[in-house]
């Protein structure tokens, strides 16, 4: 795995990067502007299309310049629906955030753990779904290193290790979404 996942802080937390966008006023608004674009776009070609619409328009400016209202229309309504197209592939790629299922978490690692990167690459992936991790370096505490030694990594989600050596990810998955979402908040 890359160096540059591991953090050399002893205590660290993975939530450091912003929290999933939800439907912003932006999107709304670039959602409604597409949808717009796609139904001028479609009447004007539907207006363009047909001769006894054509020439019920009463402007001579209108039915000089054909080719370019046509041009113009088939713009306004490939660009709506590409407008369309960006929005829905920004909220698949971006799944929800389901409600906490965990009050803490610890992810006990060490320097030079080829392991620990993977593990940690795998809690990346996962990181809006489980309690915001401490990252623990054992060869700085003489009791870990006892304690864990050639065990790790170790996750430790609320408190009771639930991983150690490799993180399969089958399992990671079946664990959050086997574990029953909190009833009260949590203060972070």
């Amino acid at each position: 795995m890359a160096r540059g996942l591991r953090q050399d802080v002893t205590m660290n937390r993975l939530d450091d990067r912003p929290p999933i966008r939800r439907t912003t006023l932006r999107s709304l608004w670039r959602g409604r502007l597409a949808s717009a674009m796609v139904s001028l776009g479609t009447v004007a070609v539907v207006i363009l299309a047909t001769p006894k619409l054509r020439d019920a328009v009463p402007f001579s400016w209108f039915q000089n310049a054909i080719p370019l209202w046509m041009m113009t229309a088939l713009t306004l309504t490939g660009t709506g629906f590409w407008l369309l197209r960006q929005i829905a592939a920004e909220e698949r790629s971006q799944p929800p955030a389901g409600p906490r299922r965990f009050r803490s978490g610890v992810f006990y690692t060490r320097q030079d753990c080829p392991l620990c990167d993977e593990a940690y690459a795998l809690l990346l992936e996962y990181e809006e779904e489980l309690p915001p991790l401490q990252m623990v370096d054992i060869d700085t505490h003489p009791e870990l290193v006892v304690k864990y030694g050639t065990w790790v990594p170790v996750l430790e989600i609320d408190g009771r290790a639930r991983f150690r050596g490799r993180i399969s990810e089958v399992l990671l998955r079946r664990l959050v979404r086997g574990t029953e979402p909190l009833e009260e908040p949590i203060d972070d």
